[in-house]
């Protein structure tokens, strides 16, 4: 017998290109799937995305994520 999670799988993005932006447009709509920290070696670039795609943590490096 299986059941749904009771929460969803947490993913943080490696990179803020465009790849990404769509990755998080495309998992938006899951409930079962939640990204929830971009991580950028430029840490504007991290914000930056981050704000946009509606991410709430964002990292100055990809070994900091």
């Amino acid at each position: 017998m299986s059941s749904a999670p009771t929460s969803p799988l947490r993913i943080g993005i490696l990179g803020a290109a465009n790849i990404a932006r769509g990755f998080c447009a495309g998992v938006a709509p899951s409930t079962l799937v939640k990204v929830t920290a971009i991580a950028s070696r430029d840490a504007a670039k991290a914000e930056r995305f981050a704000r946009d795609v509606g991410v709430v943590r964002f990292h100055p490096s990809y070994e900091a994520l």
